[in-house]
């Protein structure tokens, strides 16, 4: 009886207790309580077989704000959170599907220069999207009058309100309308008009600009609104792009990254004109920064697999399952191959053509200082030396009362060829003017014809009036006609950087992987698209070196040493090699003697090298021409038997994205590099060396129909040997004419 009066306190306490722990519990929803979801380890188990089976994968522990979902065939517990820990996904988190320049660009920021300019921009949108918004980031030059200037945006032909820029201390979003955005393709044009603020000529108009930053343009969109499917994935991959300017990577086990490299040539496609850059991030850890869109997971698990899951955070993740044998899966469904670069149009060799035909769109000029481009292609195997003329067919019309001074320059491949002036006869139609020019100004490959006009300010120390019409308009209907030639082909680096493929650009040596340079492997891989219209030539080859991998590399057949190239290279220190020469320690008795002998070398020198460029011109040796020049990066074909085979030598410092992205558009540029070696300087250009030892290559049998034209291009490839070849054998003609009379002759008497 004792004992039970004493159990009777604690029983009660016990009670009480009990009662305030659970009492919370029993308060929540269902939906509240913490709960593990066994399903994933019981279809584990029952999908496992008695056979041995492979070390499991990592386990995840990401925090909830990054985690990924991990497929059913991975053989990884599932990570257990408890409720309320992992947020919910937020349906409003606005998305950016940038605009993407219809136009491969080498940076996220497009100028438009001028008092009128444009720029046009494309931007896909699937038929289930919700755009919330347009919008356009921009800033303009302090230079520019917003009382005088607007931006105008065309979506679908349609223009939408003006906006007033005065954007002048930094990047500033406007949000426009999307009603006029549909499913599918479009089509969006940016033009501005500025207004001077004090000044007018060709001078004022590279200080007035607006910038669009195509990164921070476009249709804003709820992130939930993109769909975990190959088109939404590819969506969420630009937008992540566009905010981050990379894409996240995320690797449980190293020895799957090679799967990176077959993801790369695919990426590509989501940002024409710039080579796309994998974040490699640790697997367990916790995002920081803004959320992410998108990013690729790549795990290890017992079948190859692909498929688009949404993270805890709402980012569309492409998880990528890697065979334990290395296998991997198949990812043509979620990233198809791009499709090829835009190439330019062809002009066909005796045969007008008009400048419609060959792409021809900036037909008017509105600008004090305007360069209207036609660039097209001539065939690679069409080449004149010759003094054959081409023909441009021009129609062209201009203001009238333009100030005195005012010309156009036509321009073929950067030299004059005729200047005309704008300054008396405007404001009527003028009949058709035929321009004559060298053909040979024109090479296989890229050209451009332009058109520059330049109009003085009136008064040049006042404002530019406000424009209603262009001050210049060219013709489309205007023709260029160059003449045939013979199949000939002369060593040019264009031809082969033109068909390469991302599969043929290849290190040295696997020790490239670990040095600075070696990231532009990865950057050419994702910015060399095939080009449309070209043929995948099999022993065209792009190899990249540098100062290390560059000593076993044969450079005779250049007539160059390694120092030579490495003298390029900024701020780069590497031993030289040993000239063979050694320096005579000059004795004040025989100084003057000496000097005298030397100058008499040096004239014989010098008269030496005026007859051999007379017998055979060109650019000289290449070791002259190197001298004093410095470089960011230098192409070569180190053997005129294979050239096919392209090296490629870049600075250790390099900015390899941009390096990338330059190499890849210089293959359509009329500016890219040509010739047997060029070097990319340090302002961007490329400065090409052509040698002149080794004469044209003849494609096509030699004939009697076009041995005159064959000829004359040798002829006019080297004028002196040339010559000479033909006083040879018309001697050795006479020779044997004389041989032939005075042996019949005295057979005759005999």
């Amino acid at each position: 009886m004792s004992v039970f009066f004493l159990r009777c306190p604690l029983l009660i306490a016990t009670t009480l207790i009990g009662a305030v722990v659970w009492a919370p519990v029993a308060a929540q929803s269902p939906a509240d309580v913490p709960t593990i979801d066994l399903a994933p380890v019981l279809d584990l188990a029952i999908e496992q077989d008695d056979g041995p089976s492979p070390a499991p994968a990592p386990v995840p522990d990401v925090a909830p704000t990054t985690l990924d979902v991990v497929p059913d065939d991975a053989l990884t517990l599932p990570a257990f959170n408890r409720s309320g820990d992992a947020p919910a996904v937020t349906t409003d988190q606005p998305a950016l599907l940038p605009l993407a320049p219809a136009r491969p660009s080498l940076d996220s920021i497009v100028r438009l220069t001028g008092e009128v300019q444009h720029a046009d921009f494309t931007i896909d949108l699937p038929d289930y999207a919700l755009p919330r918004d347009l919008a356009i980031s921009y800033r303009v030059a302090i230079n520019v009058l917003p009382q005088e200037s607007h931006l105008t945006v065309r979506v679908n032909g349609t223009d939408l309100p003006q906006i007033q820029p005065d954007a002048f201390e930094g990047f500033e979003t406007v949000l426009l309308p999307a009603n006029l955005l549909v499913p599918g393709r479009n089509d969006i044009r940016i033009t501005v008009q500025h207004g001077h603020r004090i000044f007018c000529g060709p001078e004022a108009t590279f200080a007035v600009w607006t910038e669009i930053d195509t990164d921070a343009s476009g249709v804003r969109m709820a992130a939930a609104d993109l769909p975990p499917d190959p088109l939404g994935l590819r969506l969420a991959l630009g937008a992540q792009m566009a905010q981050s300017g990379n894409l996240p990577v995320r690797l449980a086990n190293p020895e799957d990254a090679g799967i990176l490299v077959a993801l790369t040539p695919r990426l590509s496609g989501l940002r024409p004109g710039a080579p796309v850059e994998m974040d490699l991030q640790p697997f367990h850890s916790v995002a920081e920064g803004p959320s992410q869109v998108a990013r690729i997971t790549v795990l290890s698990g017992a079948t190859p697999a692909a498929s688009v899951r949404r993270g805890a955070d709402g980012a569309l993740v492409l998880l990528l399952t890697v065979g334990y044998d290395g296998t991997y899966p198949d990812i043509a469904p979620f990233l198809p191959t791009p499709e090829p670069v835009a190439n330019l149009a062809t002009l066909v060799p005796g045969t007008p053509m008009t400048l419609a035909d060959l792409g021809f769109e900036r037909t008017d000029a509105f600008n004090r200082y305007t360069e209207q481009p036609v660039e097209f292609l001539l065939p690679r195997d069409w080449l004149i030396l010759t003094a054959k003329k081409a023909r441009l067919s021009l129609n062209y019309a201009f203001a009238d009362d333009l100030p005195e001074g005012a010309l156009m320059l036509v321009k073929v491949n950067g030299e004059t060829v005729r200047l005309l002036p704008l300054d008396v006869s405007g404001g009527r139609t003028l009949p058709t003017l035929d321009i004559d020019f060298p053909a040979r100004l024109m090479r296989p490959g890229a050209n451009a014809l332009t058109f520059v006009t330049i109009v003085p300010g009136d008064p040049p120390d006042l404002p530019c009036l406000a424009g209603t019409g262009p001050l210049v308009s060219i013709g489309p209907g205007s023709a260029l006609r160059v003449p045939e030639s013979p199949k000939m082909r002369q060593i040019d680096l264009s031809d082969p950087l033109a068909t390469l493929r991302f599969d043929q650009i290849q290190p040295v040596s696997g020790e490239m992987e670990d040095l600075p340079a070696g990231r532009l492997l990865e950057r050419l891989a994702s910015a060399f698209r095939p080009i449309d219209g070209t043929t995948r030539a099999e022993a065209a080859s792009l190899t990249v070196t540098n100062v290390r991998t560059l000593e076993g590399l044969d450079l005779t057949d250049l007539g160059i040493g390694r120092r030579d190239l490495i003298r390029l290279l900024p701020e780069t220190v590497a031993p030289l090699e040993p000239s063979g020469e050694t320096a005579d320690a000059e004795t004040p008795p025989v100084a003057q003697t000496r000097g005298t002998i030397q100058k008499a070398k040096d004239g014989i020198q010098a008269a030496a090298a005026w007859f051999a460029r007379l017998a055979v011109p060109g650019d000289g040796p290449l070791e002259t021409w190197l001298a004093g020049r410095s470089a960011q990066a230098v192409l070569f074909i180190p053997d005129a038997e294979a050239p096919e085979s392209v090296w490629l030598m870049a600075d250790p410092d390099v900015d390899a994205r941009r390096l990338a992205a330059v190499l890849a558009q210089a293959r359509l540029s009329p500016e890219g590099p040509r010739g047997r070696l060029a070097i990319l300087d340090p302002e961007g250009r490329w400065e090409n060396w052509q040698p002149a030892s080794r004469p044209p290559n003849l494609d096509e049998p030699l004939t009697i129909a076009n041995f005159h034209r064959v000829a004359g291009n040798y002829a006019s490839w080297s004028p002196l040997l040339f010559g000479t070849t033909l006083l040879a054998l018309t001697f050795l003609s006479v020779c044997l004419a004389l041989i032939f009379i005075v042996s019949t002759r005295g057979a005759r008497k005999r």
